[in-house]
């Protein structure tokens, strides 16, 4: 537990700093704030987790394909969007497999003049035995014209089977780097795989993996990250268990980052499957994670402590998660001593039936006595 300084409004914000989260459980459901009043009492203040992971709201935009075209080995595609509605997203879905073209995307109001905004923009698709990978969505500053032409040069028919126009407005999250303290990378040729052992410097939340590449040539490459979810020690040494977080394809057209479902780790195993190529280089490994944090509400005076690390901890329900527009956006932080552990209470002991050892010696007088008298009667009798 640790004790919160500096509580004088109702709402507070509480920012959980990296040594917490190796004492919670995966899903943050096991912390709680806990009061003591000058009564003694317990009471619970009501908290809402928050975090700083990006927001994003992709709306789809209604729009018709004019016509479709081509001139010597260019194919021409011509969408008309409704009211100049705004977009910057464009997914495209063909009818082939493995291609590598350069596309030209131009802008138009009225289909006389016509304005660049991609040019040279590689999309490109493979498909094979061991890989499926595609890289066919244009991603482009937001524009708002009426109409959009696409260019393909290729000797034959693209056979473009769907387009979507997006506009995706995310509300940009907030990543924090978390220490790397070792990387070792290792070559399987029987595997044909490269093997990354990453180590960061504590447990923390983990949302992102960055791999970095030396080779600057065309490369795509199956990948997949796991972590370190137990280990147990045997008579043949210890036995580690590694959970799969992410799949994916290392390439060289984006830049290999890899989003991952926010879990707490220290120990990543990244798997490079290279099929017959030769391994790559690896410059580094980057880790990132969001940042936390706590709102809770204060009513009652009380000395109150952060408290976390229950084994059977679930997930608490709260009024306040009903009402969030209701909740101050920007409340006062508060500061957090440092941990104390929180021993269990010890089970009374039970207590003898004779604490004290007149009780004793009284029983033993009893004894003695109602034995003296039988024996009395038993010589009257003789």
């Amino acid at each position: 537990m640790r004790e919160l300084e500096g509580i004088t409004d109702t709402w507070h914000q509480i920012n959980l700093p990296d040594d917490i989260f190796g004492k919670v459980n995966q899903q943050l459901t096991d912390i709680r704030i806990y009061g003591i009043t000058t009564q003694q009492d317990t009471i619970e203040a009501p908290y809402l987790l928050r975090s700083s992971a990006p927001k994003a709201d992709k709306t789809a935009i209604d729009f018709n394909i004019l016509n479709t075209s081509h001139h010597g080995q260019k194919y021409f595609y011509t969408f008309e969007v409704a009211d100049e509605t705004i977009t910057d997203h464009i997914a495209l879905k063909f009818d082939q497999h493995n291609f590598d073209w350069k596309i030209k995307l131009e802008g138009s109001h009225d289909q006389s003049e016509w304005f660049t905004l991609l040019e040279d923009y590689r999309i490109l698709s493979i498909k094979n035995t061991s890989t499926d990978f595609q890289f066919t969505t244009l991603k482009f500053p937001a524009a708002n014209y009426s109409f959009y032409r696409l260019t393909i040069p290729n000797n034959k028919n693209p056979n473009l089977q769907h387009a979507g126009l997006t506009r995706q407005v995310i509300e940009k999250g907030t990543y924090q780097d978390h220490q790397v303290t070792n990387m070792q990378s290792r070559h399987d040729n029987q595997s044909k795989s490269t093997h990354i052992e990453v180590k960061l410097a504590m447990a923390v939340p983990i949302s992102q993996v960055k791999v970095n590449i030396k080779e600057d040539f065309d490369y795509y490459r199956p990948i997949t990250i796991s972590y370190l979810s137990d280990s147990v020690k045997t008579e043949k040494g210890w036995h580690y268990q590694y959970r799969q977080l992410a799949s994916g394809t290392l390439n060289s057209l984006s830049g290999n980052q890899f989003s991952l479902p926010p879990t707490t780790l220290q120990q990543l195993h990244i798997t490079i499957h290279n099929q017959d190529n030769a391994p790559l280089t690896i410059n580094d490994v980057e880790a990132k994670g969001f940042e936390y944090s706590l709102t809770a509400r204060f009513t009652t005076p009380a000395d109150y402590f952060l408290v976390y690390g229950h084994t059977n901890g679930v997930k608490p329900d709260y009024d306040i998660a009903k009402f969030p527009e209701n909740i101050p956006s920007s409340p006062k932080t508060l500061t957090l001593k440092p941990a104390i552990a929180v021993q269990p209470t010890p089970d009374a002991a039970p207590l003898p039936l004779f604490g004290n050892k007149a009780w004793l010696w009284a029983v033993m007088a009893v004894i003695i006595a109602v034995l003296g008298w039988f024996s009395l009667k038993m010589i009257k009798n003789a």
